[in-house]
Order: C-alpha cells, then sequence, then structure tokens
C-alpha cells in the first residue's frame, strides 16, 4: 500500500445524550439507567419500519453519524485507497459452482462492480448411459443459454439497504420462490416469480426468516414465521394463490430458548424442521410427496444431544454428538423407526 500521511481530526465537538434517569428492578435490585430512553418502546414496530423510530433517538444518532464524520474526514483518501486495494485482490465476477437439478445448473454470480448476486441458470446437456440407466451431464457456460432469474443489482436500486436470503426453484422449474430484507430488518419477504415469463405471483409472505423449501407437487411452499419477538417459531405452509392470513400451521415452537429453522434433505424426499438452541435440538420430518401429512420426530430433544438428518432411500444418516462423541459420529436408522434406541453407528467417534 502507498504510504499516506493521516490524522484524525478532534476539532468537532461531541454530541452529549441527555441524561433520562429510568429506575427499574431486577430480581430484587433496583437499577437507574440514566440512558435507557435511547432504545425505543416500541423497537418490534421500528424493525419493520424504521421510520418508526422516535425523533429523539433518530436526532442522536444523526448527531453521532455526523460527528464521526468530521472526526474521520481527514482519512478519506486513506479509506477510499484501501477499498481499492482490497477490491483489487478480489474477483467482483465470481459466481458460485453450479449445482445440477435435472435439465437445468443453478448458480449465483456477480458482475464487476455490483453490489447484489445475480440468481442464474443454464441448460445442462444430458446423456442416458445405454445398459446403465445413469446419466452424465456437461454443463454449458454462459453464452450456452444463460438466463438470469433474479438481478440481485436492479432488484436493490434507489433502496437504502437490499439483502436476498435465498432463491429455491420449484420441482417443474417453472417457479422461483426468493426472499429478500429491504430494510435492514431482518424480516424477509417471499416472492413467487414464473420463470418463463419473468413476472412474479401476486404471492407475497411478509415477516419470515427467508427460508423457503417447495413441496413436491410445486403448488405450495414452506417457510418460517418468526414470533413478536424476531424469534423464528412456526412453520406455515403457503398454497399458490392464496393470501398469507389462509396458510397452514405445520409446527410451532412453545419453547421461548428454542429457534426454529427448515431445510430440504439433498435427496430432495423430505422437509426437515429443526428446533434447537444452542446446545440441544430436535429434527421433524415431513415427506415432501405427501406435504399435508403430520410431522415425524426423529428424536425427542434431550438436554445437550444434537443431531442433523440426511436420508438414503428409507434410511436416515444421522451426524450427532450422542454417546459423547464430542467431535461427532455419523449413525443410521431406518426411517420407520427414527429413535435414537435404533441408531447404529456408521462412523464411529474417534
Amino acid at each position: 500500500m502507498a504510504s499516506q500521511s493521516t490524522s484524525i481530526s478532534v476539532s468537532a465537538t461531541a454530541p452529549v445524550a441527555d441524561v433520562r434517569p429510568h429506575t427499574y428492578e431486577v430480581h430484587g435490585c433496583m437499577i437507574c439507567d440514566d440512558y435507557a430512553w435511547l432504545k425505543a418502546d416500541n423497537w418490534r414496530d421500528v424493525l419493520k419500519d424504521p421510520a418508526a423510530l422516535p425523533v429523539d433517538i433518530r436526532e442522536h444518532l444523526a448527531s453521532e453519524n455526523a460527528y464521526s464524520d468530521a472526526a474521520l474526514a481527514s482519512t478519506a483518501a486513506l479509506r477510499k485507497t484501501l477499498v481499492a486495494e482490497m477490491r483489487a485482490r478480489i474477483r467482483e465476477d465470481d459466481s458460485s459452482v453450479p449445482e445440477p437439478d435435472g435439465p437445468y445448473a443453478y448458480y449465483t454470480r456477480h458482475r464487476e462492480g455490483g453490489q447484489h448476486p445475480l440468481v442464474c441458470r443454464r441448460p445442462r446437456t444430458v446423456v442416458v448411459i445405454p445398459g446403465q440407466g445413469a446419466e452424465t451431464a456437461a454443463d454449458g457456460g454462459p453464452e450456452q443459454g444463460e438466463a438470469i432469474l433474479i438481478d440481485g443489482d436492479r432488484e436493490g436500486e434507489g433502496l437504502a439497504f437490499f439483502e436476498i436470503a435465498a432463491a429455491v426453484h420449484s420441482d417443474d422449474h417453472r417457479l422461483l420462490a426468493w426472499s429478500a430484507d429491504t430494510k435492514g430488518s431482518e424480516l424477509h419477504s417471499i416472492r413467487v416469480r414464473d420463470l418463463d415469463s419473468g413476472s412474479e405471483l401476486t404471492d407475497r409472505v411478509e415477516a419470515t426468516t427467508g427460508e423457503v423449501v417447495w413441496t413436491a407437487d410445486s403448488l405450495a411452499f414452506f417457510y418460517v414465521a418468526v414470533d413478536d419477538n424476531h424469534r423464528p417459531a412456526r412453520v406455515m405452509r403457503h398454497r399458490l394463490g392464496t393470501t398469507q392470513d389462509a396458510d397452514t400451521l405445520v409446527y410451532e415452537e412453545a419453547d421461548s430458548g428454542f429457534f426454529v429453522h427448515i431445510e430440504e434433505t439433498q435427496s430432495g424426499d423430505y422437509l426437515t424442521v429443526t428446533a434447537s438452541d444452542h446446545e440441544t435440538s430436535e429434527v421433524h420430518l415431513l415427506d415432501r410427496r405427501t406435504a399435508e401429512g403430520t410431522l415425524t420426530v426423529v428424536q425427542p430433544r434431550e438436554p445437550l444431544l444434537i443431531y442433523s438428518v440426511e436420508n438414503w432411500a428409507n434410511h436416515l444418516f444421522i451426524l450427532t454428538n450422542a454417546d459423547g462423541a464430542e467431535d461427532f459420529k455419523i449413525v443410521t436408522a431406518r426411517v420407520e423407526a427414527p429413535g435414537r434406541q435404533n441408531w447404529a453407528d456408521v462412523i464411529a467417534h474417534r
């Protein structure tokens, strides 16, 4: 890096927050907080709409930002140089490894100078090997039919904040459910795009974690809704062409210390619903082909037991710390008898 002389200005006057004593009790102890007013009472509303932040808090934050800008003004050239040098060491047009699925390979990439990912797909050439029933595929490059499904730079244009959380295609490859946060609240809206026309369907699901898993018939998808405390708490099923208030509750986590997460198994057979805290987990399975069925718990939660699940045909393969496996081990069980008493080591703990 080229040598540059710079200094931090201290001529600006630092803002001083008002002292507004607020007394409250915790575990029998009285606590006085002079600056409790800086935590907005309506913080839940602010997460959904930053414009709801009380004026006095907003004005104080603006003065803090102005002071920071003034104090660091002399470093502007240095900061610009640092950014340029760091960007020179990365590929701005980098792309992910394509994930093959049937007739297409799906991937993300960035355009040079862009800020957000492009979600893309391109056709695959599938070759059936006679007598073996196997398939190989050669994925064409961008010049061989790339389609940009979501242009993150265009979608985020003019927004103060924009982040894509997920983009998941339906099993029939006609639709793309994609989620984004446009306010920095970590509350994601899910939309559905018709990949033939490029237009959005009327479906829109709000206040989610952004996770999406389709049903096998491509007529509905699962998502995770957050509660009033911003906790991922409920798994819902949304049927295309309906409104969010008609969505069906699939799972609700009653323990406020646990968070809910959903995934599709790599086989594509199951939806997994995982409820977990930092040291305990519990996984439920739902067959994606019978998406309106009931969940099956693999192993009821036990303190300090962590596990995750994949499957091959009617066998589950479970990564777990059971039986003192601090570095984890892999066990297997049949789908119809998934409980811990039926687990058999495949790769033992070492």
